[in-house]
């Protein structure tokens, strides 16, 4: 009878405790929800850097946290370049979606307004940027893990986190303009000549472009790289998925691989081999998976040498001309070539790096 009475109290408390939960957490959604833009702005300063959207840095109710909202443009390239800001719709749903898949590598969403373009997230207090963490590699197991488990479920309801204007957008700057000689949409610095890529790494190109366009396998960041990661000590922190849409996500293995590689060659000396084993680790069975992972990469690398948005790390060296042709060398030979183990790309890489 005392046993009985004891879990009986102990299942009250229970109760209690997720009584409690849900009622802080309604208030606290309900608080956000009568809260307008302007005035969650007033106590605030921008702090992203971002190519898209304006994110802020706000006080409300004595806590820290970030806001991303959409203006009716393209931050980088101002107002004249009009885009919908429904485009913060699919970032808003895709990340509160990778959180509940995996709540430790994604920051938590606090409140989305369809109406006014905005969310508010987690502020990552004391995180700094992947890319600034040249020799973090437990950082690459935990992308892995990350990716692994965008492999592993596909939410429905395409239309709910995808922006078709964005898919657009990425199809011509990493498919189609940096292959297109004087392209208006390029932007190519005086220290790298325009070059060709052979016949084998354009027709792969190609080939990719079609499971870019018609893969639906998983929900997928669509623009992951060593910006749009931030770490603090062992954690990770993905963000900014402003271009997530359905595909195969060897297409974000890829990204992360061109922006390890590019780190290595503007400062050398960084573990890049074993981060490619963290980060591929999970997928080492799909010999497919690797094949377009590496075949991502290069075009990855190709086309940061010629889009407005350039490698921030080849961006950063001394020897710009030296760097962007080292990076021209690799992208053209790893997307001449099909690679199924991640061991023979690391082979072929360490003839250049």
């Amino acid at each position: 009878m005392l046993q009985k009475v004891g879990i009986s109290l102990l299942l009250s408390k229970i109760t209690l405790v997720i009584i409690m939960q849900v009622i802080i957490t309604r208030v606290f959604m309900i608080d956000f929800k009568i809260t307008s833009l302007a005035s969650l702005l007033r106590d605030s300063y921008e702090i992203g850097d971002g190519n898209l959207n304006f994110v802020y840095k706000i006080m409300h109710e004595k806590k820290l946290y970030a806001l991303k909202h959409a203006k009716p443009y393209l931050k980088m390239l101002g107002e004249e370049f009009q885009l919908t800001s429904k485009r913060i719709l699919a970032e808003m749903n895709s990340m509160e979606y990778f959180h509940s898949i995996t709540p430790d590598f994604v920051p938590k969403i606090y409140h989305k307004s369809e109406n006014e373009f905005f969310f508010v997230m987690e502020y990552l207090e004391g995180y700094i940027k992947l890319r600034e963490e040249k020799n973090n590699i437990i950082a690459y197991e935990k992308l892995g893990n990350f990716l692994f488990s965008l492999a592993q479920n596909n939410p429905q309801n395409q239309a709910y986190f995808e922006c078709s204007e964005l898919k657009e957008i990425t199809k011509n700057y990493v498919f189609e303009y940096p292959f297109i000689k004087n392209h208006e949409a390029l932007v190519i610095a005086d220290y790298f000549v325009w070059r060709e890529f052979s016949k084998e790494f354009l027709a792969n190109k190609e080939r990719l472009k079609q499971i870019f366009l018609h893969s639906k396998t998983s929900l997928i960041h669509g623009d992951l790289h060593t910006d749009s990661i931030m770490v603090k000590k062992d954690c990770i922190a993905v963000i900014d998925s402003e271009f997530s849409l359905f595909c195969e996500v060897s297409f974000d293995i890829g990204n992360l691989l061109a922006h390890i590689i590019f780190s290595q060659i503007a400062h050398k000396n960084t573990p890049y081999k074993e981060k490619i084993n963290f980060l591929l680790q999970n997928f080492e069975s799909s010999s497919e998976i690797i094949k377009n992972a590496i075949g991502f990469c290069s075009v990855e690398m190709a086309r940061r040498l010629y889009v407005p948005a350039k490698s921030r790390d080849l961006e950063a060296c001394l020897h710009k001309q030296e760097a962007y042709k080292l990076a021209y060398e690799i992208a053209n030979e790893l997307g001449s070539t099909h690679f199924h183990k991640p061991s023979s790309f690391i082979k072929t890489l360490e003839v250049y790096l």
